[in-house]
């Protein structure tokens, strides 16, 4: 029996990724920086529902941003950047195109090896 691969798209950039079955673990991010990138995002929300509660978290905002902008006066790049990868295409299509889309055989992005291409089911 060939080994599967699964063909998954990443929660975050919505690129395609490879991965076998036996090294699969609940894969949603192509890699480190998609990962990165969506944890931040997830921070950022966060942090934006909880300072547009109170009078306070509205004070620490506006010194934070006073502190941002004195910052990039002085010419200090962001802390912050948004990565973002495409390596495939953004719009989701029914199984059937996706297939013939993608190569029928790929490697394990974990393990190196070869095998049979399928796409993951959501």
């Amino acid at each position: 029996m060939a080994l599967r691969i699964w063909a998954i798209r990443c929660a975050w950039c919505t690129g395609w990724f490879f991965i076998c079955a036996d090294c699969y673990r609940g894969h949603r991010y192509f890699g480190k920086e998609c990962r990165k990138a969506a944890r931040d995002e997830q921070c950022r929300r966060a942090r934006a529902a909880y300072l547009g509660r109170t009078i306070e978290a509205r004070k620490k905002r506006a010194a934070a941003t006073a502190a941002c902008r004195e910052r990039r006066r002085r010419g200090v790049p962001p802390r912050h950047g948004r990565f973002a990868r495409s390596n495939g295409s953004r719009s989701r299509s029914p199984q059937g195109s996706v297939l013939d889309s993608l190569p029928r055989t790929e490697q394990c992005m974990c393990c190196k090896r070869l095998g049979e291409v399928r796409v993951r089911p959501p």
